[in-house]
């Protein structure tokens, strides 16, 4: 019964750790200066080779075709300054897509930026405040876009279900070791 019972439970183990996700890509896109980078990347980190990118605008219309490389990047001009979606293809049901937020160099309103010490700010329309004009603010909030964009994306591709189910199983792998020596000393 005990070992019904264990090969069940492996079996469970198994199944939950096998790659599930397999026909999932992950794709990460930015915007440097008008210039769109994107990185495709299968689960496992491997990447993305002769993937398809195809770039639509808000209304569905395809506005860019490209191919990513050998390491699954694809650069290219942003063809539309509006919101963009991204979607990455390498057949056979690999797909995946990113949303591109609008990027209007230009100071589109007057909101207040949030500071680290939570008092807002609010950059100015035309004059330079603190030697900062509208453009360097606008500049410095893409910066830190971009930051926390590379940030979400480098913590999204390093923790997995996978790799969580695995780390289960060697808690639980370990725990059955410890009882069968525990067992073994008591029958002695």
């Amino acid at each position: 019964m005990k070992s019904l019972r264990f090969i069940l439970l492996l079996g469970l183990f198994i199944a939950l750790a096998s790659p599930a996700l397999a026909h999932r890509i992950n794709i990460f896109a930015l915007d440097e200066g008008g210039e769109v980078y994107t990185e495709s990347t299968f689960a496992g980190k491997r990447p993305v080779k002769k993937g398809v990118i195809r770039v639509f605008n808000v209304e569905g219309t395809l506005v860019y075709t490209g191919q990513t490389d050998e390491k699954g990047i694809c650069t290219f001009p942003r063809p539309e300054p509006g919101a963009l979606t991204l979607e990455v293809d390498a057949g056979m049901g690999h797909k995946n897509s990113w949303a591109l937020e609008s990027s209007d160099p230009a100071v589109a309103s007057n909101e207040p930026v949030l500071m680290p010490n939570d008092s807002a700010v609010v950059p100015p329309k035309t004059a330079s405040v603190g030697g900062l004009s509208p453009a360097d603010w606008k500049r410095m909030e893409q910066v830190v876009d971009t930051a926390v964009a590379k940030s979400l994306h480098q913590a999204r591709e390093e923790t997995r279900l996978q790799d969580i189910v695995g780390g289960i199983g060697y808690i639980v792998g370990f725990f059955g070791l410890f009882a069968w020596i525990r067992s073994r000393r008591e029958a002695v």
